[in-house]
C-alpha cells in the first residue's frame, strides 16, 4: 500500500505544479518586453509544460491504482 501512497503523493503534486504553471503562462510571458511573438512563445511553451505535468500525474495516478490493484492480489 505504502507504494500506492508514494504514487498518488506524486501525482498530486505534479498535477499542483502543471496548474502553477499553466496560471503563471501569462505573468511570465509578460516579462518579455512588447514582443507580442515573443510573448505568445513563452506563454504556449509554459501550456505545453503544464500538459506535460498532468499527462505524467495520469501516469503517477494509473500507477498508484495498478500498485494497489496487484497488493490486493
Amino acid at each position: 500500500m505504502t507504494d500506492a501512497l508514494v504514487f498518488a503523493v506524486l501525482a498530486v503534486v505534479v498535477a499542483l505544479l502543471g496548474r502553477v504553471g499553466w496560471r503563471q503562462a501569462d505573468a511570465w510571458a509578460a516579462q518579455s518586453w512588447d514582443d507580442p511573438i515573443e510573448q505568445d512563445l513563452r506563454r504556449r511553451t509554459m501550456r505545453r509544460g503544464a500538459m506535460a505535468c498532468w499527462i505524467a500525474a495520469a501516469g503517477f495516478l494509473a500507477g498508484s491504482l495498478a500498485s494497489a490493484i496487484v497488493r490486493l492480489r
